[in-house]
């Protein structure tokens, strides 16, 4: 049994048995960390809370985050290489890379854009975050840009494949337009994956409901968690 909570854009915490995973966050309102309207450390903390930062982008990384070791002394962070500000102790991670903890193991990927996606094994667990890894099929990006897009989409699936996936991180960016769904209609019709939450989308979440009603997305709807509203969380066993 899981509980993952929306925390805007790409920003997610998930509860499982033993820890409190914390992806991406982001506050549209607030980025820092101990500002109101964030995140309080206050919150979790008797709780063993592990931050993953995927990439430097603005819209999936608050160096405040950082703060709230000031509060918590024991807060973990994995962080992509290309991110700034890190504390000395945090894991850094470049893409294809694999770290094996004590309690988790986490696995990288290379991103289509920024940084990297990441796959963490943890209390009888794998969940997939996939940060900005994604197929940017934009109208007017060149042919040479989409088919680097593909052979490195091509190599993360191939990696993907390894595992058995309870949770998936992946985007569905409507500015992506008709080729919005490409991502997430391959990766649901060729991994295995149990349960996938679609992200990326801001306060576009039309977008989600734009999969719903595509006939592509018949054979794996039922496996969509839909969580639009910052807090909405869903509780799977």
């Amino acid at each position: 049994m899981y509980n993952v909570s929306y925390l805007i854009n790409s920003g997610f915490a998930v509860r499982t048995s033993k820890h409190l995973l914390i992806f991406d966050y982001y506050d549209t309102k607030n980025p820092g960390g101990l500002k109101e309207g964030a995140i309080d450390p206050n919150e979790f903390i008797d709780e063993d809370v592990i931050v993953f930062i995927s990439h430097n982008h603005p819209d999936h990384f608050c160096d405040g985050v950082f703060d709230w070791q000031l509060i918590k002394e024991d807060i973990r962070y994995v962080v992509s290489s290309d991110v700034p500000g890190y504390p000395p102790d945090a894991i850094v991670m470049g893409p294809d890379e694999k770290r094996a903890e004590k309690d988790f193991t986490v696995t990288t990927l290379l991103s289509t854009d920024e940084g990297v996606a990441f796959i963490v094994e943890i209390d009888g667990l794998v969940i997939y975050h996939a940060g900005d890894l994604n197929l940017w099929l934009w109208d007017d990006e060149t042919e040479e840009f989409i088919r680097e897009q593909k052979k490195i989409f091509k190599s993360a699936m191939k990696k993907l494949r390894e595992f058995e996936i309870d949770l998936a991180f992946i985007p569905l960016d409507p500015r992506l337009e008709e080729n919005y769904l490409e991502t997430m209609d391959v990766m649901m019709k060729n991994l295995d994956i149990k349960r996938a939450v679609p992200m990326h989308f801001m306060e576009a979440d039309h977008v989600i409901d734009w999969m719903y009603n595509d006939s592509r997305s018949y054979s794996y709807r039922d496996r969509i968690i839909k969580l639009t509203e910052r807090g909405q969380d869903a509780t799977v066993i």
